[in-house]
């Protein structure tokens, strides 16, 4: 288990830095890009087939118009897996699901580092890292008719994010922004058999005011 002081820290830095930069710049609007977005699990073990789901998020960059910038805002991503076998621990005992599909509806709250690989940042690195909040945990046994809650699980998740992408303008205050990441939660997220981690690739395709 993560030690909760590590976990604070990371707290810290991701409301107070954002914070700090904000005063320093001046957009239209107080988040400056929003964009939608496909993700696919990745749970590279013999127990576990991936599965698409979707996802959309607003963010704030700073500073503004600079090649490389930080980005910190909030995503909201739905992710599916299907378990071969998966063991939950209940009022009434340990209970063995078999052939079961499992989705995570998670808020989270991301600060990267866009770096920049030309002179105008027209294509870009993306690291960083994330906290999320895990609010919804369902599962569905093929036998099942709808998605029932899953038996305890840990709320909170951190991971890094690994990314890379382009800006492409569209007029002189708008761009898009295609950026493809991988999310790496590091936390177990089920801690009993079968093992449940929210990692996914997310494809994502957004519009950003400069």
């Amino acid at each position: 288990m993560l030690n909760q002081r590590i976990l604070q820290l990371l707290i810290l830095v991701a409301v107070i830095l954002p914070g700090a930069a904000f005063a320093q710049s001046k957009p239209t609007f107080f988040f400056n890009e929003i964009n939608l977005s496909l993700n696919y699990t990745n749970e590279a073990d013999k127990n576990t087939e991936n599965r698409l789901g979707f996802g959309a998020a607003v963010y704030r960059s700073f500073p503004l118009n600079k090649p490389s910038f930080w980005v910190w805002g909030f995503e909201y991503d739905l992710s599916r897996r299907f378990k071969n076998l998966m063991g939950e621990e209940n009022p009434s005992g340990y209970q063995f699901y078999t052939n079961v599909t499992y989705r995570i509806h998670s808020f989270s709250m991301p600060l990267v580092y866009r770096i920049a690989m030309d002179n105008k940042g027209r294509s870009f690195f993306a690291l960083g890292f994330y906290i999320d909040y895990l609010y919804s945990i369902q599962r569905k046994a093929v036998s099942e008719t709808a998605f029932d809650k899953a038996s305890e699980m840990e709320k909170g998740d951190v991971g890094f994010i690994l990314g890379a992408g382009m800006r492409i303008p569209l007029s002189e205050k708008l761009e898009l922004v295609p950026i493809l990441e991988y999310k790496h939660g590091l936390r177990d997220i089920a801690w009993y058999r079968g093992g449940l981690h929210n990692r996914y690739f997310r494809l994502a395709v957004g519009i950003r005011q400069r």
